[in-house]
């Protein structure tokens, strides 16, 4: 396991299925094929994706977008942080935090958003700390259940499995 870490944003076909395969770990209810697909989408609307790589296996992700909105300004948006279980607890999330803080300031940003599971308690320990605060609450409503899957117990949803 090395320790000079850096951020790189992934451009290449070859960082991008880098990424995908961690997001496999993460998103075990998509198929590896969902992810690629949806991942091709957030990047052709300009999502970015971030990734921390040790010897060329990328080992933390983070994505991101650039956007404006009436109640936010312009600001960024965090989504699909994820760190490899044998990499936590090394940092790697700070440095991805400390980068796209870093790029969104020099971008003209006044805002940085981010979306979390109400369960995802780890997660959000880590967001309080970084000076993250709950300011309102993301509501949905299934409009189609064969393309969303069925809710979950705690009020969230996921997809399902295809296979």
């Amino acid at each position: 396991m090395g320790q000079n870490f850096t951020v790189s944003e992934c451009k290449t076909a070859e960082q991008q299925e880098a990424v995908y395969i961690l997001l496999e770990k993460h998103y075990t209810y998509l198929t590896p094929e969902l992810i690629r697909s949806y991942g091709a989408t957030m990047l052709d609307e300009d999502w970015h994706m971030l990734g921390v790589f040790d010897q060329g296996r990328c080992v933390a992700t983070l994505m991101y977008r650039i956007g404006t909105r009436f109640f936010a300004g312009k600001h960024v948006v965090h989504e699909a942080l994820y760190i490899d279980e044998a990499y936590r607890m090394n940092g790697l999330a700070n440095l991805l935090f400390d980068w796209l803080e870093q790029h969104a300031q020099k971008q003209g940003c006044g805002l940085s958003l981010l979306y979390s599971y109400a369960d995802n308690l780890p997660a959000h320990r880590f967001f309080y700390k970084r000076g993250f605060g709950i300011r309102g609450f993301v509501f949905f409503k299934e409009i189609s259940p064969e393309a969303i899957g069925k809710p979950l117990k705690s009020g969230t949803m996921r997809l399902k499995k295809k296979g």
